[in-house]
């Protein structure tokens, strides 16, 4: 079940960042800066974290009480509070969040678009 709500919850994003990318090209006037990766990832998880927090719960109340649940809430909670920081396009913020995915496919992505496209964040 885990597994399913994360693959919609990454499907969600892309279409939250489509919009989001075309709103931001529509303000600023240009697409000099327009890079989908970094908006989808902010969305990716933002709702991962979601994701993350009402899993946890469920899982206490299916199984009661063990060790995974509040890691796997305290995770899904930084990972939704650095999404919005990531959103605001803050290196720091970018790498703290790309380290929590605990997903080594992001780490590699996120190094390699941050070192193409440095002039996207602030």
């Amino acid at each position: 079940m885990y597994i399913i709500l994360s693959m919609a919850a990454l499907m969600y994003a892309f279409f939250m960042a489509c919009n989001a990318l075309d709103r931001s090209e529509e303000k600023e006037g240009h697409n000099r800066n327009s890079y989908l990766w970094c908006i989808w990832f902010g969305f990716t998880i933002r709702l991962q974290g979601l994701v993350s927090i009402f899993y946890a719960g469920y899982e206490y109340f299916v199984t009661g009480y063990t060790i995974e649940q509040p890691v796997l809430a305290l995770i899904g909670v930084l990972m939704f509070t650095m999404s919005f920081t990531v959103l605001n396009k803050n290196k720091i913020a970018w790498f703290v969040a790309t380290a929590i995915t605990l997903n080594p496919i992001y780490w590699v992505l996120n190094v390699i678009y941050f070192t193409k496209n440095k002039e996207c964040f602030k």
